[in-house]
């Protein structure tokens, strides 16, 4: 089934908000897209500590993690680290008001291009979590697999018990 015949929303390229450029010729801000209330921009070091706090909520953590729900310090972050640089495409999610770290969504790796299959991933803060933010992610994330990656279908894989988030994959 194509995204044609979802009402996704069409991707928005955030043209006005273009990357500057400082003397020395590095990008200033890496904002690539946005939602009406979003910005998806890329992974910067200075995302870590909000990237250690999600994973450190355990209403959180246990929707997001396989293994157990324990504390995860700097000496434990690589594995987060893997996921941000393997991902076809990991983005950080920001309020466009204000600013505030939201989480983060990800097309994690497939074990072959040639499928055109990716798997979606996406983890919120507890505080933004009934704002619609899910479903606002949800269908751009769709929309950008099918019109831009060239996807032919887009997985994912839920943790057993969340039932919101079952709930928001089935109505998508």
């Amino acid at each position: 089934m194509s995204s044609d015949s979802f009402p996704w929303p069409t991707v928005q390229f955030c043209e006005e908000d273009l990357p500057t450029t400082d003397v020395t010729g590095a990008s200033t801000d890496q904002e690539m897209f946005a939602t009406e209330r979003l910005r998806f921009r890329a992974y910067q070091p200075s995302d870590q500590p909000n990237l250690l706090a999600l994973y450190n909520d355990p209403r959180v953590a246990v929707n997001i993690s396989h293994s157990f729900v324990v504390p995860l310090g700097l000496d434990r972050f690589d594995h987060v680290m893997k996921m941000v640089k393997d991902s076809v495409m990991f983005c950080i999610l920001e309020e466009i008001q204000g600013g505030a770290f939201v989480g983060f969504t990800t097309f994690l790796p497939v074990s072959s291009h040639k499928d055109r299959n990716c798997t979606w991933g996406i983890a919120l803060a507890a505080e933004h979590w009934k704002k619609g933010y899910g479903w606002e992610v949800g269908n751009f994330m769709v929309d950008y697999a099918f019109r831009h990656l060239a996807s032919h279908r887009v997985s994912l894989t839920v943790v057993d018990g969340n039932d919101r988030a079952v709930a928001l994959y089935k109505r998508m």
